[in-house]
């Protein structure tokens, strides 16, 4: 949810809804991440389809076009905003 609680669903649509995993932060936190990259994304039309942190902190995020980027675990919003300029 958007408040970072576990929410485990039956019947929905898989593409509907993103799929977010972390192995070292909270849901919360994970959410909190999510949703300033998806902010981030917004102006250009982008949607995150899949958003994933690795044992070392590392984010990828998959977007609704097919794209995948591996953010790394420092400074995210800026690694996404050049990823954009070069996207544009």
């Amino acid at each position: 949810t958007s408040a970072g609680k576990v929410v485990h669903l039956t019947g929905y649509q898989e593409a509907a809804l993103p799929v977010l995993s972390a192995a070292l932060s909270t849901p919360r936190q994970t959410m909190q991440v999510f949703q300033v990259l998806q902010d981030q994304l917004q102006p250009s039309g982008l949607v995150i389809r899949a958003l994933s942190e690795n044992l070392l902190g590392e984010w990828l995020l998959t977007l609704d076009n097919g794209l995948t980027v591996a953010l790394g675990n420092q400074k995210l919003t800026e690694r996404l905003q050049r990823v954009l300029l070069l996207y544009h």
